[in-house]
């Protein structure tokens, strides 16, 4: 059986990432061919052939990565070096222990959905670009409060008015939009959550709507300036007359699954709920 193509990707001005990728380096050599390391952001993972990316990191940079695979959509395996690991799954210890089984093929991924936003001017196409965790819409200058208008499937649903607005994959659903009141999703769930970041009226609350919505956003209140974000890592200046289509991918983000811990484990350690 061939060895199994496999990239590193890291931050290389992070000292404890270059460590461990060169700790743990010939293991990966020995037993799959290692296609590329990539620690300055510079490989174009959406042409690279591979099995397999082992990202050493936080969540932050699985984020990163699930964006430039785009279409090449292949397993990622997190190895967490940052302090939270929502997705991140494997510590440095578990890889240790895992890692001749992944660079064998075994292992199993699970399906996460992904946000294709597309900003719209005059019904053309201006921007684009993928989300794992949420697309956000805030104000870029002094704070102030913002009139956002929401369609649905070509329906007016309401008009918020706060101070942004968040749309949220099941992934995100732990990330900017729980802070902002959002209800937690099991990861595999096929919604959107749409969350209004400090609502002006009480009565405006997040909002589970099915992933094959298709929504339009709009900002008709005047302001200093409005940007959207992609994964708090991609900013995009939205102007009064642009019109922010946010959609499913047609790709999934393929996470690999450990079997050491459930999503609900995951919940407890991560938000301390067992001190509870």
């Amino acid at each position: 059986m061939p060895k199994k193509k496999v990239v590193i990707v890291g931050n290389g001005n992070r000292a404890n990432v270059v460590k461990a990728i060169e700790a743990l380096r010939p293991i990966v050599e020995s037993s799959a061919h290692l296609v590329a390391v990539d620690l300055r952001q510079q490989i174009d993972l959406e042409e690279i052939k591979a099995d397999l990316v082992l990202v050493f990191g936080g969540d932050g940079s699985i984020l990163e990565v699930a964006r430039r695979l785009g279409l090449n959509q292949i397993p990622v395996a997190g190895i967490n070096l940052g302090k939270f690991g929502f997705l991140a799954e494997f510590s440095l210890e578990e890889i240790n222990e895992d890692m001749e089984k992944l660079l064998a093929g075994n292992f199993q991924t699970g399906p996460r959905l992904m946000l294709n936003c597309r900003i719209l001017r005059a019904r053309k196409l201006r921007q684009k670009g993928l989300a794992l965790n949420d697309a956000v819409i805030t104000s870029s200058g002094p704070s102030r409060m913002l009139y956002i208008n929401l369609h649905i499937n070509g329906e007016m649903v309401t008009t918020f008015g706060g101070d942004g607005l968040i749309v949220a994959t099941p992934v995100g659903s732990t990330a900017h939009s729980l802070s902002a009141g959002g209800p937690i999703l099991v990861p595999d769930m096929e919604a959107f959550i749409i969350s209004p970041i400090c609502p002006h009226t009480l009565a405006n609350r997040p909002l589970v709507v099915p992933s094959n919505s298709k929504l339009l956003v709009s900002v008709s209140s005047p302001s200093s300036g409005v940007i959207l974000t992609l994964d708090g890592q991609l900013f995009f200046k939205i102007n009064p007359q642009d019109r922010i289509e946010i959609t499913r991918a047609r790709q999934y983000f393929k996470l690999v699954k450990t079997e050491r811990r459930t999503f609900f484990q995951t919940l407890n350690e991560k938000l301390h709920w067992e001190k509870r």
